[in-house]
């Protein structure tokens, strides 16, 4: 039989009244999670509507915020995806049950963050259209939250904070594409975290970032400057320049003192924080031997970040995973490691040299059905976000996972869309409540996955 333990207990009469007149009248114990589902509801077969993903976040009983994520067919006319603005600010606008901490549209190539003023979102559409028109450009962001947008993009410029980004499609177009973004901005308003101006590759492996949102931002010009020389100069495969620091990476890792040499003898780099890898692998000052070891054998599966007796890789498809972890073990030094992780658009996987084994069966084991949409482990435990799925889809994933989970009683976060929760792996599930109830809806949804679970023999 299914058990639940519930965090919070107790009621005063008080509360119970105000509980019950505010479902009376229509309100929501869980505001977020209930207002992402009927925006779901209201928009996931408007026409022009490819996808809408949604975050309720439950803060309070009857309180909650919310992050959307429209995303339109493809090549789909501008008029109409004007129009899908208008339409969905008008939505938010009269639908305050719980906050809205992030609307973003997604059309093609370009993103934008929508506000309550359909004046400024016309701007935002027209800057994010220009800034695409540009000669080598390839996506445009303009005014997104990246930190609230539920359903992490694949491409680096969906996660990239930024007022404005734009995506070219060569690093030697990058500057022309940085002075197009950063006039943009003034035409913008917002008052989100993030005022920045960034012009990236597609790929994410060269970024210029002008930081224009700290107080204490210094000219960026000494760094575009520095960074126009060496990049004429020598080949790279990568670069991060803000005001104050620029890093590159030569292709070639036998180039790095001669890159640095370089750096250090031009007057624009004089005051700037100077750092030049080679090859794949980045290391530090406090890169550990046993660190350095490690990631020289595995260079080759990924993108390397050797610290202090830490290692990092990224692969660009999580099937490379078990192979890198295989170079890894290669190493002699591989024991003497406090943690390594392997990272992928869809994964990320840490631990202990000695545990990571396990931690990664289970992570492939997840990834390997239909149902897992991304996945974080640690020796923390374990976190999936789910896609919608049926029954036998969900049953698949839960005999999939649930041997590993039972067998370390992992506490385990589940986002399945339709219910959010967690509970430590037992072959009986006990979810952990953040309040006292659920709307029928997700708690059904739970219970569903519940019985599942316990049907689930594995």
């Amino acid at each position: 039989m299914r058990t639940r333990t519930s965090r919070r207990r107790g009621t005063t009469a008080i509360v119970t009244t105000l509980v019950a007149v505010s479902l009376l009248s229509g309100c929501s114990i869980n505001a977020g999670s209930s207002a992402a589902s009927a925006f779901e509801d209201e928009f996931a077969n408007a026409e022009g509507v490819a996808s809408v993903t949604t975050q309720g976040s439950n803060t309070l009983p009857f309180a909650g915020s919310v992050s959307v994520l429209v995303v339109a067919e493809s090549g789909l006319v501008d008029e109409r995806v004007d129009e899908l603005a208008r339409q969905i600010t008008e939505y938010t606008s009269s639908h305050g049950s719980a906050s809205w901490d992030a609307v973003v549209l997604d059309a093609d190539a370009i993103r934008v963050g929508l506000s309550s003023d359909d004046d400024e979102n016309s701007t935002r559409l027209s800057v994010a259209r220009d800034l695409t028109a540009t000669e080598h450009a390839v996506a445009a962001s303009v005014a997104v939250d990246t930190q609230r947008v539920p359903g992490v993009g694949g491409d680096p410029i969906d996660t990239t904070p930024a007022l404005i980004a734009v995506a070219m499609d060569e690093s030697t177009s990058l500057i022309d594409g940085y002075e197009v973004a950063a006039a943009a901005m003034q035409s913008v308003n917002t008052e989100q975290h993030d005022q920045n101006a960034v012009a990236m590759t597609a790929d994410g492996a060269f970024v210029l970032d002008d930081e224009s949102g700290q107080a204490d931002a210094a000219s960026f010009a000494d760094a575009l400057d520095s960074f126009a020389a060496v990049s004429a100069r020598y080949d790279l495969s990568g670069a991060h320049v803000t005001p104050q620091s620029i890093m590159v990476r030569a292709v070639q890792e036998e180039m790095v003192p001669e890159v640095q040499g370089f750096l250090a003898g031009i007057p624009s780099a004089a005051a700037l924080e100077v750092d030049v890898q080679g090859g794949n692998v980045t290391t530090s000052a406090s890169t550990s031997p046993a660190a350095q070891s490690v990631a020289s054998e595995i260079g080759a599966w990924g993108t390397v970040t050797a610290g202090d007796d830490t290692v990092r890789i990224t692969v660009s498809d999580f099937r490379d995973a078990r192979e890198a972890f295989a170079a890894a073990q290669r190493s002699p030094d591989f024991t003497a490691l406090r943690f390594f992780s392997i990272h992928s658009a869809d994964a990320k996987v840490q631990n202990s040299p000695g545990s990571f084994e396990n931690t990664l069966m289970i992570a492939e084991a997840a990834l390997e059905t239909r149902t897992t949409s991304r996945i974080e482990a640690s020796a923390e435990g374990y976190k999936f976000w789910l896609k919608d799925i049926t029954d036998g889809e969900l049953a698949a994933f839960i005999d999939a996972v649930k041997p590993g989970l039972v067998a370390g009683d992992w506490t385990t976060f589940v986002n399945a869309g339709s219910f959010v929760g967690w509970f430590t792996a037992t072959d009986v599930v006990t979810f952990e409540d953040s309040y006292p109830a659920q709307d029928s809806s997700a708690q059904d949804a739970e219970d569903r996955f519940a019985e599942l679970w316990d049907a689930s023999g594995y």
